[in-house]
């Protein structure tokens, strides 16, 4: 391997050493499974449920030979 080859390579360890250290580092950040700022228990969701939205990527309707 030739210098910049090799200097390449030890970039990209450090880069995955230094993920791998943030991951493991135990500081954790709060992910919301829901979306919006809707609260629960203000009854609104009980009477008016959300529309649900479909993804639609990756839904293709057939193509009908002629």
């Amino acid at each position: 391997m030739n210098d910049s080859a090799e200097d390449l390579v030890i970039k990209i360890l450090r880069s995955f050493s230094d993920s791998l250290s943030v991951l493991n580092s135990g500081d954790s950040y709060p992910v919301s499974a829901c979306s919006g700022d809707r609260k629960l228990d203000s009854g609104d969701s009980k009477k008016n449920p959300a529309p649900v939205v479909k993804d639609r990527r990756g839904c293709h309707k057939r193509r009908l030979e002629p």
